[in-house]
């Protein structure tokens, strides 16, 4: 009574008509536990993982992510369990499995030879993250004007004799004077002389927008293969190099900065002109007899007849007018031109 007791209690039927039964049983649980214990096609250990690119194991390890299936065997219940482990990209990193920039960095591509290290524009002053000050970088060169003028004023004007024949002036300082040459044809001229004043004031050139270079910026993770994060808070990534040059791929459109300029703008020479001067000259004519005669500045001379002994003497003169004095052509003109100099690429990331 005690063995069938134990029997029944194990699962196992009574002795009798039913043994063959429990020996068909008896037989499939030993196939099942052999199989769960040992796999002929498969030589690793119960427990050890089957193979990493499916990342599926056996045995009692389990993915708390999935509900896993289970199986009973007798009394007990065995969980079926799989897990999965992770692929080569990283959920912080790019797809090339480098670690992606932080949220306050920008992946800057690998810079060609005679470029200079990532920079950015300041106005100024530098940030700190690039404390590094460069030179100045200048666009939008407003020249201002120049002022130039030659001012001229009438300073003096006087009345004189003049030998026509000759072209020589001519003044006798005492009586009855006569010419070194014979029969001249004397006539009155005006003689006045101009103030020059040159007013020469230079312009003050500015610039529309001016910036500084900064860079020294620390250098973070490599990204993105050939790339490097640097910090992008500061402003826009850029690169730069003296010239104009095109911008390598990656850093957008070239913009192009200068350093200073050269102004060689300057003043022509101031030149007067005396316009307008007018004049008349009284003589005495010694001669035969004594005449007086009244010459005026632009009319007829007077013919002189040396062989009667013709001698002049001088009575005085009168202004008629004073006129005026003008800036000769191309005087006291601006001349010369300002251009940009010191020429720097930039070329800044999107």
């Amino acid at each position: 009574m005690q063995e069938q007791r134990v029997r029944n209690r194990l699962g196992h039927p009574p002795r009798g008509g039913q043994l063959r039964f429990h020996r068909s049983w008896t037989v499939w649980v030993s196939a099942l536990v052999l199989t769960g214990c040992f796999n002929p096609g498969d030589p690793s250990p119960v427990g050890e993982t089957e193979g990493a690119s499916t990342g599926r194991t056996t045995g009692a390890l389990t993915d708390a992510s999935t509900t896993a299936p289970t199986a009973t065997v007798g009394e007990t219940t065995t969980p079926l369990t799989t897990s999965t482990t992770a692929g080569s990209v990283s959920d912080t990193g790019s797809e090339t499995g480098s670690p992606a920039c932080g949220a306050t960095e920008r992946c800057v591509p690998a810079i060609p030879e005679g470029w200079s290290d990532p920079t950015v524009l300041g106005e100024g002053a530098c940030p700190p993250e690039y404390p590094e000050l460069g030179g100045a970088l200048n666009t939008s060169l407003e020249p201002g004007v120049p002022t130039c003028a030659c001012n001229c004023g009438v300073q003096s004007v006087s009345c004189g004799l003049w030998l026509e024949n000759e072209g020589l002036p001519f003044s006798p300082e005492e009586s009855c004077v006569s010419p070194d040459f014979e029969d001249e044809c004397l006539s009155a001229v005006v003689d006045a002389t101009c103030s020059e004043t040159l007013v020469d004031v230079p312009a003050t050139p500015t610039w529309g927008d001016e910036r500084v270079a900064c860079s020294g910026a620390a250098s973070g993770a490599e990204c993105e293969d050939t790339g490097t994060c640097f910090p992008s808070e500061a402003g826009a990534v850029c690169i730069t190099q003296d010239g104009e040059h095109t911008c390598p791929a990656g850093f957008g459109e070239a913009t192009v900065y200068h350093q200073g300029f050269q102004d060689g703008r300057s003043c022509s020479a101031c030149s007067c002109t005396a316009q307008g001067q007018a004049c008349s000259i009284d003589v005495e004519i010694c001669s035969l007899s004594f005449v007086d005669e009244t010459l005026v500045s632009g009319g007829d001379c007077y013919q002189l007849n040396s062989g009667d002994g013709d001698g002049v003497s001088h009575q005085g003169f009168n202004i008629a007018s004073n006129g005026t004095c003008q800036p000769a052509a191309g005087t006291g003109e601006v001349q010369g031109e300002i251009s940009e100099t010191g020429a720097v690429t930039v070329c800044c990331m999107d």
